[in-house]
C-alpha cells in the first residue's frame, strides 16, 4: 500500500532500517509514527500550517505538478523535489516536500495521495523556471497511494 521514504548513509548516527531521516529538518520518522500522526483535512492544514509546523500529521491530496527547487541545482546540492497539490478542488495549493530524494516519487497530476510527515509551516520555494511559491507545507516521510 504505502513505502517508506529513505536510506542511511554509512555515517548516519542512527543507523536503523526502519527510521526516515528527512534532510531538511532532521527529524527521524518510522513506519510505526504512522499511528501517531494526526488526521487533518486538507482544508485545515492549509489555514493551520504554521500552528502544525512541528507537528506529525497525515494529509490526503490531489496532486496537481511536481517541481524541483532551484537551490539545490545552484548550490550543487541533490536536487529537492516538491508537489504542489490541490486542496479538495477548492483553488488553493499546499506543498509537500520530497524528502528522501534518493528513492523520490513519481506521482503524476491527478494521483490521491496520503502524505504522513512533519509540518514545516509556510515555505518559499523556487522552481527551476525561477517561478516563487510561497505555501504550507509537510515534510513527507511515508505515504500511501492506490491508483
Amino acid at each position: 500500500m504505502g513505502r517508506m521514504l529513505g536510506y542511511f548513509d554509512n555515517g548516519d548516527e542512527l543507523d536503523r532500517p526502519d527510521l526516515n531521516k528527512c534532510p531538511d529538518c532532521g527529524c527521524f520518522f518510522a513506519q510505526e509514527n504512522i499511528s501517531v500522526c494526526r488526521d487533518v483535512t486538507s482544508d485545515k492544514f492549509y489555514r493551520s500550517a504554521e500552528d502544525l509546523k512541528g507537528e506529525f500529521v497525515s494529509v490526503t491530496l490531489s496532486i496537481v505538478e511536481k517541481i524541483t527547487d532551484m537551490k539545490g541545482y545552484y548550490n550543487g546540492e541533490k536536487y529537492v523535489s516538491y508537489y504542489i497539490c490541490s486542496v479538495d478542488g477548492a483553488g488553493y495549493e499546499i506543498m509537500v516536500r520530497d524528502c528522501i530524494q534518493d528513492n523520490e516519487q513519481n506521482f503524476i497530476a491527478g494521483d490521491i495521495v496520503t502524505f504522513y510527515g512533519e509540518g514545516a509551516g509556510n515555505v518559499t520555494v523556487y522552481d527551476m523556471n525561477g517561478k516563487t511559491y510561497i505555501l504550507p507545507c509537510l515534510n513527507a516521510a511515508y505515504t500511501s497511494y492506490s491508483p
